[in-house]
């Protein structure tokens, strides 16, 4: 499962490619949440980006959002803390 509900929020599972053409979030494959992003992954710039589009797509503030591991990798778990709108990924 791409992701499981705990005391503190939503886990996910993110797989990042980075450079694309284009921001987006979806589809789910391999149980990780594929999310495109244009930023490059030099200097956090890509981790930046992908809390900006979860909490867009998520409709849940940045400060809320939380990379528990995986910040210099491709593969991450993020935290969304309160309610996020998890159909709006895919």
């Amino acid at each position: 499962m791409w992701h499981e509900r705990t005391c503190e929020g939503t886990v996910i599972r993110v797989k990042v490619m980075t450079n694309a053409g284009c921001n987006r979030t979806g589809p789910v494959r391999n149980d990780e949440l594929i999310v495109r992003l244009t930023a490059k992954p030099e200097k956090g710039r890509a981790n930046r980006a992908l809390i900006d589009i979860l909490s867009e797509t998520a409709g849940i503030p940045s400060g809320s959002i939380e990379i528990l591991r995986g910040e210099t990798s491709r593969h991450k778990l993020v935290l969304l803390r309160g309610e996020p709108d998890l159909l709006r990924f895919t």
